[in-house]
């Protein structure tokens, strides 16, 4: 176990002990036997009947997120309930119970005053039992001064006689409250409806562009409920302290993956956001480590090309679905290579009319914007050569400029050929692709499978070399099962088999940008728990090499 995990472990524990002793303390000053503070949902069930909260608060607490919000109630009603009104105190509740609750409750001046009445509930009831001392209204134009003398008045006389009367609101606890509302607000919205995603790389250019700043649903395919109770709200998976990344959340709790119904399902060709799958095994070198709670893991935008059932394969770069040639993107981009005219090249409006990123060296030269999403660069052994990721489009602006004397794709072949020249040597290259077994699998990015995408309910020959290359990831992590191949033999959870029927849907996700995406040809399948929505509106768009790019913002019906 990690020092950082370690640490976050006595965080949680200290949280825990402190919290419950202190309730222990207070469940018996008003009447309750203490014992029930240490048992789980049953301390709730008595902690909102002292707030005089309805019971369904107690439903409320066992949902991930929703729990938080309205554990910071609870904690607020609580310490209003022993008479602590002032803002101070009850923000020492919300943040630090496990020491609050203990502090008031052995303290024997604190004592049990009863669910918090409200100054307004207060005031109501006053006047209905002593109608002959009313208490005045401010007048409707009156001053903001004199209303607060006037409550301030009023309430004097209130607490003498309801002792669990909470102070009317200041300008400040109004100001408080509504960011409160607004923070629970936004975080039910992010957790349950829309988050708000930056595409980070130039995998799916140039139908979405690095720097778009997207709407994503996660209603669209149904809601994920969280999976793990135990984060830092608003902060996905890591947080900066003193410059090093330390991990957002406590892993030691985890919820089983529960999706709500949806309002659609995950087509062939539709843009997914996902959580990537493979973080849990590749640290992405960002400081988030590997990442274990599948909701936590980094989020991907790709193209769902394959789905549950479906045999894909790609022929030099182009796709196949179960034999036939896939739906080609309209903004599809593979790398070719492009040889200049000898002394002649691109100028930099040029490049940049065309969508390349460019920067310019010391000595004024233009080159590759090697640090912000690469998207042409020289051949190393060939400087006349250049690699360029182009849609069509831009491959026939190529093809017909000045400069150019050939053009053709950057295909990793599935064979051998001449070695040496870019143009006739060897593309093969034995490319480390999902399931990373050259042997069985001698796959590359261009030239893959076919390989069947799992679907619920498929039952497969788990003994079939090629198939337990395939599947063994599925069924040993994303499943969950113990998978062993010994003495030629497979054993599932101990048990010699022959067959394996697979428990969840999966998917084939790729990038549109072919030739610069890691997607699912690297890493393989996306299991249905990681599927986070599906992409809504471009509400902001920009690199630092365009600029801001007005003619991105607004898009939407994302294809």
């Amino acid at each position: 176990m990690s020092g950082i995990a370690i640490f976050y472990y006595s965080l949680f524990a200290i949280y825990i002990l402190g919290s419950r002793i202190g309730l222990y303390k207070l469940f018996e000053k008003a009447g309750e036997a203490g014992w029930k503070a240490f048992v789980p949902i049953y301390s709730d069930v008595i902690w909102v009947k002292l707030i005089g909260k309805p019971i369904y608060w107690v439903i409320l607490t066992l949902i991930p997120i929703l729990r938080t919000l309205v554990k910071v109630s609870m904690d607020i009603e609580m310490a209003k309930a022993y008479g602590k009104q002032k803002f101070g105190q009850q923000a020492f509740a919300v943040l630090l119970p496990f020491v609050f609750y203990p502090k008031i409750g052995f303290d024997p001046q604190t004592k049990y005053v009863g669910p918090p009445l409200s100054y307004e509930e207060a005031w109501k009831r006053y006047n209905k039992e002593e109608k002959g001392k009313a208490l005045s209204k401010p007048a409707k134009k009156a001053k903001k001064s004199d209303v607060r003398k006037l409550e301030s008045k009023n309430y004097k006389i209130l607490s003498g006689i309801f002792p669990n009367v909470t102070p009317p609101k200041s300008g400040g606890r109004e100001w408080a409250d509504a960011f409160l509302f607004a923070g629970v607000a936004a975080l039910i919205i992010r957790t349950f409806f829309i988050e708000a995603f930056m595409i980070p790389t130039s995998s799916m250019e140039r139908t979405l562009m690095a720097g778009d700043f997207l709407f994503v649903s996660k209603y669209h395919y149904g809601t994920r409920m969280p999976m793990n109770p135990l984060s830092i709200p608003f902060i996905h998976n890591k947080i900066k302290i003193k410059g090093v990344s330390v991990p957002s959340y406590v892993d030691g709790i985890q919820l089983p993956y529960f999706r709500l119904p949806g309002i659609e399902k995950i087509e062939r060709n539709d843009i997914v956001v996902f959580n990537y799958p493979f973080h849990d095994i590749h640290d992405l070198g960002d400081g988030a480590g590997f990442v274990k709670v599948t909701s936590l893991k980094e989020n991907y935008i790709k193209r769902c090309v394959g789905i549950p059932g479906d045999t894909l394969e790609l022929r030099d770069a182009d796709l196949y679905i179960n034999g036939e040639r896939a739906f080609q993107p309209e903004k599809k981009q593979i790398g070719y290579l492009v040889r200049l005219k000898d002394g002649k090249g691109f100028t930099e409006k040029e490049f940049t009319d065309m969508g390349f990123r460019t920067e310019r060296a010391e000595n004024g030269q233009i080159g590759p914007a090697w640090n912000n999403n690469l998207n042409w660069y020289p051949d190393r052994q060939h400087p006349q050569v250049l690699v360029m990721h182009a849609t069509e489009e831009i491959r026939d602006k190529l093809i017909h400029h000045p400069s150019v004397d050939t053009l053709i794709p950057e295909i990793y072949e599935s064979k051998l050929r001449n070695p040496g020249d870019p143009f006739n040597g060897d593309r093969s290259r034995k490319y480390r692709v999902y399931p990373n077994d050259y042997e069985i699998a001698p796959f590359n990015r261009d030239n893959y499978g076919p390989i069947l995408i799992p679907k619920k309910g498929m039952t497969v020959d788990i003994t079939n070399p090629f198939n337990y290359a395939c599947f063994r990831r599925v069924v040993a992590d994303y499943e969950g099962h113990e998978l062993k191949l010994q003495n030629g033999k497979v054993l599932i959870d101990g048990k010699e088999t022959t067959t394996y029927t697979f428990e969840k849907d999966y998917y084939f996700m790729m990038g549109d940008n072919r030739h610069n995406s890691e997607d699912s040809r690297f890493w393989g399948y996306v299991p249905e728990d990681h599927i986070v929505g599906r992409p809504l509106l471009v509400f902001f768009s920009y690199e630092s090499n365009f600029g801001v790019r007005l003619n991105r913002i607004g898009t939407k019906n994302i294809k």
